[in-house]
């Protein structure tokens, strides 16, 4: 009786994900994804369901995604889909970090900031970097950061 009720929530959570992004499907995407998900699938439909979940990940939460991707495949591991290395403009890392734009564009030239990607005119900078920058830059008094600060 407890497992029945969890399928049934796990649906439930599930069939809201493919609400969020059904504006992003085809007519055929979403009664796959639709019908998969409420175990009414025909033959080779929850693959197809599943590659429909990979390409929309980037628009869910990752507890949506995750209640999505247990419903159609409890047993099979989540595949991390290619838009998971997320990369910040500066200005969204300026708000990441809680500094002003300026002060990223300064310490791009002078040295000093996290570490930044260059693709054309386009400066962005990775959330796993701009927390290592961070992490570096964790002390337990002031004296501690005098003597860090002389010895690079």
């Amino acid at each position: 009786m407890v497992v029945v009720r969890q399928q049934e929530k796990a649906e439930d959570k599930a069939l809201e994900a493919v609400q969020r992004i059904a504006h992003g499907l085809t007519g055929e995407e979403l009664a796959v994804l639709t019908s998969a998900v409420s175990g009414e699938a025909r033959n080779g439909d929850v693959g197809k369901a599943r590659r429909v979940v990979c390409s929309q990940a980037h628009l869910l939460e990752d507890p949506e995604l995750i209640a999505l991707w247990e419903v159609l495949a409890p047993k099979a591991p989540m595949p991390l889909p290619n838009n998971r290395r997320k990369l910040l403009g500066e200005h969204d890392a300026a708000e990441y970090l809680c500094l002003s734009v300026r002060t990223l564009q300064k310490w791009r030239v002078d040295g000093g900031g996290p570490v930044f990607v260059k693709t054309g005119r386009s400066v962005r900078y990775e959330i796993a970097d701009l927390d290592d920058w961070v992490d570096q830059r964790r002390f337990r008094s002031t004296s501690e950061v005098s003597v860090r600060l002389q010895e690079t």
